[in-house]
């Protein structure tokens, strides 16, 4: 419907009741081509023609389910038209995206001297949610598991056709409520955007992420031509200063031990279809696991893949301080569907009074140094059944008589008392939620021990301990041999020597069987138990036996 004056001077007014209009050709019609939209809509548009027909002036309302605004899904439009000496201003407002989206500006029309035409004009948006946003970008890459709210206040200028096509723009961005996976928060970040046409960078960007301070830039890469929102790449380069490193933990997949403190962390990466990024945490003081960390330098590589989530983490050569000594190794860990991992590290100088300390709650803790490699590999890790590694560690210098096993060892062996061990010697193999301990040997001045068995993850006990000390065989060297019946026989055949030796010292050796936990120990005397390959060559070579087949 319209009106129109009959007498001078009364402007032309009308209206017009849309119904399942296509909006994209209706955008297409404006003058310009600086507004977008797509779907099928229905609304109204009133408009008013001056008599004199200086501007034309027009104000149109649509909402759809489909409609989208620029790319950006919307469920109610807003627009406000004006054409004036040449060019079109317009202002248009949406809901979009969880938020308010509001954009203005002026269009010159065609014929009106400037080829080709510009645009100049602002954006702002406020609270609009991130995950639609990724969607509407067509960005389904790892980035696409950030979700959050944003907002964005910028003067905007694009040029609608030739050659240099495309969007600058200039003004402020803040992403707040940050997360990832929709549970992990993380926190805020707010920063200048500059835009061309193909790049955009954010910088200085600062704000709070993991509960440290943190400042950077992002960047990215893609077209910015109207209408053009796919094929996009971005790229990030973060430092956050004194982040707490338990809210970085939660990023890795549980099962990893507690840890304490306060981190430096560097992030370098680009993301598209994949993301690959470089990491470098730096820890000045912390707990892993109760035990005490320091100057703890973890570089890492990071893979992403998908939005699944999917991807790996490599720690090449990390090096760090544990326990009065020096710790080294690697790890990788992937997440997603594949779980695997694996862990190599090495230990130098390792304080066991400090280990002791954490898991005994014995008044005086044992005491010595600990060198050693562990490795560990499983399919997941938070199904520690699955958990397959080998233990290789040497002891020095031990004192254990404090430890709640070797305290009940002592107790058997009396005025004996097992003293100090000058060495110490442990392999095992990890399986099935324990430690197997293929042999365990503690030699000392008074006493020496060889020990096998298990040890489960929770501390369950059963060990078999073989003891000698000099109350039991006093003699040592050639006068042992001699005193051994039917040695001196067999001498040069390595096979019946090992069975005269491993009978002799099955009549001497004290038998021991140790059960509960390694709290609270149980241990008992078992004259069953053999005296097996592996301890034959230990004690022989302990006493000094002038026996080839010594190890």
């Amino acid at each position: 419907s319209a009106t129109i004056p009959l007498v001078p001077g009364r402007p032309i007014v009308g209206r017009a009741d849309l119904s399942a209009i296509d909006t994209a050709r209706m955008s297409a019609a404006i003058p310009g081509g600086g507004l977008t939209l797509s779907g099928r809509a229905g609304g109204a548009i009133a408009f008013s023609i001056p008599a004199d027909a200086p501007a034309v002036h027009a104000t149109a309302t649509l909402a759809a389910p489909d409609l989208t605004v620029q790319g950006l899904p919307a469920r109610q439009a807003r627009a406000t038209i004006t054409a004036r000496n040449g060019s079109v201003g317009y202002e248009l407002t949406a809901d979009s995206l969880g938020g308010k989206i509001s954009v203005k500006g002026s269009i010159p029309l065609a014929g009106a001297g400037i080829s080709p035409p510009v645009a100049i004009g602002e954006v702002r948006a406020a609270g609009f949610e991130l995950t639609p946003f990724w969607q509407a970008l067509g960005m389904s890459g790892p980035e696409s598991r950030l979700s959050g709210r944003g907002a964005i206040d910028a003067n905007v200028r694009a040029v609608l056709g030739g050659r240099d096509a495309g969007l600058a723009a200039h003004g402020i961005v803040e992403l707040r409520e940050l997360k990832w996976g929709q549970s992990l928060a993380l926190g805020r970040l707010r920063g200048e955007i500059a835009a061309t046409p193909g790049v955009w960078r954010v910088e200085p960007l600062d704000g709070e992420l993991f509960g440290g301070k943190a400042h950077g830039f992002l960047w990215g890469s893609g077209s910015t031509a109207p209408g053009a929102l796919g094929g996009r790449q971005f790229g990030l380069d973060l430092k956050v200063d004194q982040t707490a490193l338990s809210r970085l933990a939660a990023l890795l997949p549980h099962g990893l031990p507690a840890v304490e403190g306060l981190a430096a962390l560097h992030l370098t990466g680009t993301m598209g279809a994949t993301g690959r990024a470089s990491a470098e945490l730096d820890v000045r003081r912390g707990r892993v696991a109760g035990f005490s960390i320091s100057d703890l330098k973890l570089p890492a590589e990071i893979l992403l893949s998908g939005p699944n989530g999917s991807g790996a983490i490599h720690i090449k050569e990390g090096t760090g301080r544990l326990a009065g000594g020096r710790v080294r190794g690697e790890a990788r860990l992937r997440f997603g569907q594949d779980r695997a991992f694996e862990t190599d590290v090495v230990l130098t100088g390792v304080d066991l009074e400090t280990v002791a300390r954490t898991v005994s709650d014995a008044q005086r803790p044992a005491s010595g140094k600990i060198n050693g490699r562990i490795t560990l590999h499983g399919t997941d890790l938070e199904q520690s059944r699955g958990y397959r590694g080998k233990i290789a560690l040497d002891l020095d210098d031990a004192s254990l008589v404090a430890l709640p096993l070797f305290r009940e060892i002592d107790r058997l062996l009396g005025s004996a008392g097992g003293g100090l061990f000058e060495d110490g010697d442990l392999t095992g193999t990890i399986i099935n939620r324990q430690l197997v301990v293929d042999q365990f040997t503690l030699e000392g001045r008074i006493a020496q021990l060889h020990i096998t068995g298990t040890v489960g993850f929770e501390g369950q006990l059963n060990l078999e301990v073989l003891v000698n000390t000099n109350q039991i065989i006093g003699q040592t060297g050639q006068a042992l041999a001699d005193a051994i019946p039917g040695l001196g026989g067999v001498l040069g055949r390595d096979r019946d020597a090992r069975l005269r030796v491993a009978s002799y010292l099955s009549t001497r050796l004290l038998k021991l069987r140790v059960g509960g936990t390694l709290r609270n120990p149980s241990v008992t005397s078992d004259g069953g138990i053999a005296v097996a390959e592996t301890a034959v060559g230990f004690f022989a070579g302990v006493l000094k036996l002038p026996l080839g087949f010594v190890k």
